[in-house]
């Protein structure tokens, strides 16, 4: 089904994008293999890998430059720690070639998270040209993709233990006031003169 839906969107974006040529599909093989993954939920500390495929449906060769990676984060750069893996794309792509799946960047959400919760969206594209001695222009729609921050759920043992060291604290805080109170009014029976 997933393959379906990918042939599918593969086909669609052929058929939009054909004079240029270039597509590129997001998915996220970390995640149960789902394919056309752009948008995904993590916690803090997460680390959310982008990776997907470029397909040249052109009739030409296409030299793949560089690339366009804008992520709205509102500048806070404490929160987020982005990684563009430009690296790992091919130099170009022969007609009807496709790419291997190649991680294209990732986004590191810090543990100590202390922006809004909720989603940050962005885009990728690519930039390139067809004989490799033009200037550089974007070969691709850009592709949407979003991370989307949760909050932290305690999970259920850490509530249990958390109580347990509560109320073992508060039985131990209770024993020792309790001897001290005992102590002192021992104290003062012995200091009252006893009348004989």
């Amino acid at each position: 089904m997933k393959t379906a839906l990918y042939l599918i969107t593969a086909a669609l974006f052929a058929i939009s994008t054909a004079d240029g040529g270039i597509l590129v599909s997001l998915d996220n093989p970390s995640q149960s293999g789902a394919l056309d993954n752009p948008d995904q939920t993590g916690n803090p500390g997460y680390d959310f890998v982008f990776s997907g495929r470029i397909v040249n449906n052109g009739s030409e060769t296409v030299y793949l430059d560089a690339d366009s990676l804008i992520f709205n984060n509102n500048g806070d750069n404490l929160n987020f720690t982005v990684n563009d893996d430009f690296g790992n794309v091919p130099i170009s792509l022969d007609p009807n070639q496709t790419s291997d799946d190649i991680e294209l960047f990732d986004i590191m959400i810090s543990p100590s998270f202390t922006a809004a919760f909720g989603p940050y969206t962005g885009s990728y594209s690519l930039l390139g040209d067809p004989d490799g001695s033009q200037s550089p222009e974007q070969v691709n729609e850009p592709v949407s993709f979003s991370v989307d921050v949760e909050t932290v759920a305690p999970e259920p043992g850490s509530i249990w233990l958390g109580a347990g060291a509560t109320i073992a604290l508060l039985v131990g805080k209770a024993r020792h006031l309790r001897s001290r109170v005992g102590c002192c009014r021992h104290a003062a029976e012995d200091s009252v003169p006893s009348e004989i």
